[in-house]
C-alpha cells in the first residue's frame, strides 16, 4: 500500500488545496496557483448561480474574465481531447 505522500492526489483535490489558500492569503499564490484558484472560483461560482450569475457578477472586472479564460484555456479546461 502507497504511503499518503506517495499517493495520487486527485485534481480536484489540487484545486481545493490552492482554493483554500487563496481564500486565506491570495498574496502568498504563485502565478500558477492563481491560475488554479480562478479555475475553481468559476467551477463553484457556476456551480451554485450558472454561468450567466458567474458573468453578471463579475462583469466589473474584465482583467479577472480575461484571466479566468486564458488559465481555463492554458489548462485545457473544457478541451475535448480526441
Amino acid at each position: 500500500m502507497a504511503s499518503p505522500s506517495n499517493a495520487q492526489i486527485r485534481p480536484d483535490q489540487v484545486l481545493s488545496a490552492v482554493f483554500d489558500k487563496g481564500l486565506s492569503n491570495g498574496t502568498a499564490l504563485t502565478r500558477v496557483e492563481r491560475q488554479l484558484f480562478l479555475i475553481q472560483d468559476f467551477i463553484i461560482e457556476t456551480e451554485m448561480g450558472g454561468l450567466s450569475g458567474y458573468l453578471y457578477n463579475r462583469l466589473s472586472h474584465r482583467g479577472r474574465l480575461a484571466a479566468t479564460a486564458n488559465a481555463m484555456e492554458l489548462h485545457e479546461i473544457g478541451r475535448a481531447h480526441v
